[in-house]
């Protein structure tokens, strides 16, 4: 069976750039189940995951870290908001 031919990229990638399978981003963020990445990807607040072949799939490490710096961003503003 011949293989379909590599599709051009239309997006961002960075040099060094990683794919985290669920693994490796349950680590990262330290939740304990898959379901919590699940959920918050299917409400929108976390990063989608990139459909690779078959039924494998990877999030991309920039935005897992995007993510985790934003959630630490929204800790500090309503720290500030709570301190005036």
């Amino acid at each position: 069976m011949p293989s379909a031919p590599c599709p051009k990229s239309s997006g961002d990638i960075k040099p060094g750039e990683r794919f985290l399978c669920i693994g490796d981003v349950l680590e990262k963020t330290s939740f304990r189940s898959k379901s919590s990445i699940y959920d918050l990807e299917r409400s929108g607040e976390f990063p989608s995951r990139i459909s690779l072949f078959g039924r494998r799939v990877a999030w991309l490490e920039s935005e897992v870290l995007a993510w985790m710096a934003s959630r630490v961003d929204l800790r500090n503003h309503a720290t500030k908001k709570d301190s005036k």
